[in-house]
């Protein structure tokens, strides 16, 4: 064979070894869009379903997303959308799975993770997910698309991005972290008027607004840093709202100096307020009943059990104890 031969075939072993590293690149970016076609622009609603538990329904409102399960609903912050829309966008596919036996994948009716999502009230997309697990050292996960008949495995903790509920998606903050400088505050117990506390010209103490009462500016101030303990407090669902007037303990309302107000109720729940049914209480664990239930103008939109009784005690009680009857 001729040298110049030689260097073609070379040439051309080359080119082809060239060609094949790309071809697979090609088809992956190709099977990336098309595996979930779906405009998250244009996405109004995804629901969730899971065995054994109640349906999670996210909806697109004018406000942004609102979840709702049971009967319950609450906002839900922009970045937790926008980490579940930019997670249906980029699924794709690593390989197809070839089975006969789907419930070995995490597929049985009981373990089977669905997904629906929508626009404009038109199903546009329907999957399922199964087991996660690890290849080569990387989360991956089994996904089923009921319509093409096809399993996927597909890369990153896909399920553990979508098993969720209603308390995973909404704030359990109670309080904000606010920098700005505490104007006033009042502390006020049911069926009296709120005492008015400002800031001494010396900065040493706070005085009521008759000056008949006076508490030390540290006192306060240690006051204060506990409302932060009040966050990450476990919901109250089983609180009825319609007892609220009743059941009352004490309310705390803190003024800042640029005009940002916070307000905190707490009531106090004993036989009969207690609810006969419990079942939403050992749903979150609790050995006991909360007594106390806390609520926040930060988060008016749920109720939160106080586990806390000495925290409760100090923040409506500790600082300075208001009269529990009018005069």
């Amino acid at each position: 064979m001729k040298n110049k031969h030689l260097i073609f075939l070379f040439l051309s072993v080359v080119a082809l070894g060239v060609l094949i590293r790309q071809v697979p690149l090609q088809y992956r970016s190709f099977f990336r869009s098309a595996l979930i076609q779906i405009d998250t622009a244009g996405m109004d609603q995804c629901r969730i379903q899971r065995s054994g538990r109640p349906d999670l329904a996210l909806d697109r409102t004018e406000n942004g997303w609102v979840a709702e399960q049971e009967g319950r609903s609450s906002a839900v912050p922009a970045l937790r959308t926008d980490t579940l829309l930019s997670i249906l966008s980029a699924i794709h596919s690593l390989r197809t799975v070839k089975t006969n036996f789907p419930d070995s994948l995490g597929f049985s009716a009981q373990n089977t993770l669905r997904v629906w999502v929508y626009q404009e009230t038109r199903l546009v997309e329907h999957f399922e997910l199964g087991t996660e697990t690890l290849e080569a050292d990387q989360p991956v996960t089994f996904l089923r698309l009921p319509l093409h008949e096809g399993v996927y495995v597909v890369p990153g903790h896909l399920r553990q991005q979508f098993n969720l509920g209603l308390d995973d998606l909404r704030p359990q903050t109670l309080v904000q972290d606010v920098q700005d400088p505490v104007a006033r505050f009042a502390l006020q117990t049911p069926g009296t008027q709120p005492v008015f506390f400002e800031k001494s010209v010396d900065s040493t103490r706070w005085v009521s607004l008759d000056g008949k009462i006076q508490l030390s500016a540290d006192s306060v101030q240690t006051w204060l840093n506990q409302f932060q303990r009040l966050n990450a407090s476990p919901f109250a669902d089983h609180f009825d709202e319609s007892q609220a007037n009743e059941t009352r303990l004490a309310s705390i309302r803190v003024e800042h100096l640029h005009g940002h107000a916070l307000l905190l109720d707490f009531f106090y729940l004993k036989p009969p307020e207690t609810p006969e049914d419990l079942s939403t209480v050992h749903a979150r664990n609790f050995r006991s009943l909360p007594v106390y239930v806390v609520h926040s103008s930060e988060n008016p939109l749920n109720y939160f059990a106080a586990a806390d009784t000495n925290l409760v005690r100090f923040l409506c009680f500790g600082l300075w104890r208001p009269p529990l009857t009018a005069e």
